[in-house]
């Protein structure tokens, strides 16, 4: 098996932006010019899978085309509201995507997973019961996973958490991969000095965005902040922007930094 690199695509194919994503398999944003590199790419319809069964021409164009890359993952967005959203509606949410294959005809429209948007950090039993459902829902659903199920390496995650901070251990042993920092880099500058992100877990069941990156960041400097992460966390994104709509100037620069990174090999 080839070592990979590992990065964190968020919400790259949502909303109107959606049109423009075909560039994402173009070599300007390096995914098919990178098999060395993972990529795992969120696909948010509508806050969800929204109110269809299967997403529009767009979504399935695209999702088929992304889907046919073995370096690339699909998770389909899902928010829980730190689990005070109905839980009925979460499983909805998970069956839809589930059933995108089957209900369409077309096996490439699909995701393997799903991303568990808003989830909580501090514990509290109830919140375990809620993401234990939830675990259980995505791993007995036979319409995620590569393969249908088939046993996921290191490189993938079926199921990622997205507290933005880090979580309580009983909520990361629910998830394959938990996103323990999502913030600007000065706040994550502050929480690595003060040995936050210490002993929290294997690195690559960890993940860490950080956005609203000033715009004019050099290819040196997205290679320090990746090596800065990497010490602690096998998934990362970075992005100038303080949304996840654009992937931004510098993604180019950011997935050569990730590749680069000896750190991230799985």
């Amino acid at each position: 098996m080839t070592l990979q690199s590992s990065g964190l695509t968020i919400e790259s194919l949502s909303g109107h932006t959606l049109a423009e994503k075909s560039t994402l398999l173009s070599p300007d944003f390096s995914i098919a010019s990178h098999p060395e590199v993972s990529f795992i790419i969120v696909v948010n319809p509508f806050n969800g899978p929204g109110n269809d069964a299967v997403p529009d021409s767009n979504y399935t164009r695209e999702i088929a085309r992304l889907t046919a890359l073995e370096n690339v993952r699909l998770l389909g967005y899902v928010h829980i509201t730190y689990t005070r959203r109905n839980l009925a509606e979460v499983l909805r949410d998970i069956t839809t995507y589930s059933n995108w294959a089957s209900l369409s005809g077309i096996p490439g429209l699909k995701v393997d997973g799903v991303f568990v948007d808003e989830s909580p950090n501090a514990y509290e039993p109830a919140a375990e019961i809620y993401l234990r459902k939830i675990h259980a829902k995505v791993k007995g659903s036979s319409g995620l996973g590569p393969a249908n199920m088939a046993p996921l390496t290191t490189l993938w995650a079926q199921i990622v958490h997205n507290p933005g901070s880090v979580a309580d251990p009983a909520f990361l042993a629910l998830a394959d991969v938990t996103v323990i920092f999502e913030d600007t880099l000065d706040v994550f500058h502050t929480r690595q000095a003060a040995k936050l992100f210490d002993g929290i877990g294997e690195r690559p069941q960890l993940a860490c965005i950080i956005h609203s990156l000033p715009v004019d960041t050099c290819a040196e400097e997205l290679q320090t902040v990746v090596s800065r992460c990497s010490e602690f966390a096998g998934r990362i994104f970075v992005t100038p922007h303080g949304h996840y709509a654009d992937l931004g100037p510098c993604w180019a620069d950011f997935v050569e930094a990730v590749a680069a990174a000896p750190a991230i090999k799985q």
